[in-house]
């Protein structure tokens, strides 16, 4: 029984110390106002484990697809562009790609030229399929020779189906015939005012509810696109023609190659240029011209809207059923069948009324 006895005792001995030990910490805690933090076991080197990084897939480098792109459109447009401009120089094409492979080998955008400094003008603009061989790209423009094969040879990822076949014949259209069942950019029954411009390549137009819309059924690209909600809109209609509108804003989310309705909302007028040209100021408008394949087509002769355009003699008027309206007066949108319109003939050659 002493063993035990002293066993006890000893132990009892040792709970007092640690008591008191305890207690010095905590009387020490208070003294210096430190909090007492416990101290972390840290694992040791056996069982710390690393794991490699994750692959990230990088983006292909653009750059010089960009590049090819831009010295293609200058080679192959130059002539017509410094034409249509009167410049020396062929102004940097702006380049946008909307579709490019996951193996970087295709890609499919559109590009456009800005107008000269000072000039009043549409931009030429179209679109491009590019295949990488090599290092090299090699660039098909709407209209020339490998457009339309490389149209086939793309993957879906680039050209999906239901796109090629407007865009097939958006780049062999050469017709330069106006195109039929076109409406005016804004809603049938409103006027708007509207004026050409000085090299009579399209038309600028501003009234009514500001909103722009489609002037017919096609599938919509983005041109010059800088962030959402900005860019110039090319639409291509099913028969290869097209028509384009610039100077638009709070464009609309389609993507691109969507098909859009004739009448659907594209964008708000305003005074923002993303392709460049000339710096817009004073009332926000749009401008819209017409293009057959991926060449400008006169308005001269073009109906649209239940109107008759002309540009003689460098000189914009619209005729309907022996009524004219003339540059920077407002035109009323009778909408693409003017036989069947309820809409009453505006009271005067010169001017339409303006819709409540």
């Amino acid at each position: 029984m002493l063993p035990l006895t002293n066993l006890i005792g000893r132990l009892g001995g040792l709970t007092v110390v640690l008591a008191g030990l305890a207690l010095c910490a905590i009387v020490q805690q208070e003294v210096d106002g430190r909090p007492m933090v416990p101290a972390v076991r840290q694992p040791s080197a056996a069982v710390v484990r690393t794991h490699p990084a994750a692959k990230v897939s990088r983006p292909p480098d653009t750059a010089p697809l960009i590049r090819q792109v831009r010295a293609t459109v200058t080679v192959q447009w130059g002539a017509l562009v410094r034409s249509a401009f009167g410049a020396q120089e062929v102004p940097q094409p702006d380049v946008h790609l909307v579709r490019i492979g996951q193996a970087g080998d295709w890609a499919f955008g559109t590009c456009a030229v800005p107008p000269a400094p000072g000039m009043d003008a549409m931009p030429h603009a179209s679109v491009f399929v590019a295949r990488r061989a090599g290092k090299t790209w090699r660039i098909a423009l709407a209209g020339t020779r490998d457009f339309a094969q490389f149209l086939r040879q793309a993957p879906a990822a680039v050209i999906p189906a239901d796109q090629r076949p407007s865009l097939e014949r958006y780049g062999t259209t050469q017709s330069g015939n106006p195109p039929a069942g076109l409406a005016l950019p804004w809603r049938a029954g409103q006027s708007w005012t509207v004026q050409s411009m000085a090299d009579m390549s399209g038309l600028r137009f501003a009234g009514g509810d500001g909103q722009v819309l489609a002037s017919g059924t096609g599938r919509l690209y983005r041109l010059c696109a800088r962030s959402p909600g900005r860019a110039m809109i090319l639409l291509i209609h099913p028969d290869g023609t097209a028509t384009e509108y610039y100077q638009v804003a709070d464009i609309t989310g389609v993507k691109d190659g969507a098909p859009v309705q004739q009448g659907e909302y594209l964008g708000r007028v305003s005074t923002d240029r993303p392709c460049g040209g000339p710096s817009a100021q004073g009332q926000a408008t749009a401008s819209f011209t017409l293009l057959s394949g991926y060449r400008a087509v006169s308005l001269d002769g073009a109906r649209i809207g239940g109107w008759t355009l002309h540009t003689d003699e460098d000189r914009f008027y619209a005729d309907r059923s022996g009524m004219r309206v003339d540059s920077g007066n407002p035109l009323l949108n009778f909408g693409t069948d003017p036989a069947r319109s309820s809409t009453p003939h505006p009271p005067s050659a010169t001017s339409a009324p303006r819709s409540s």
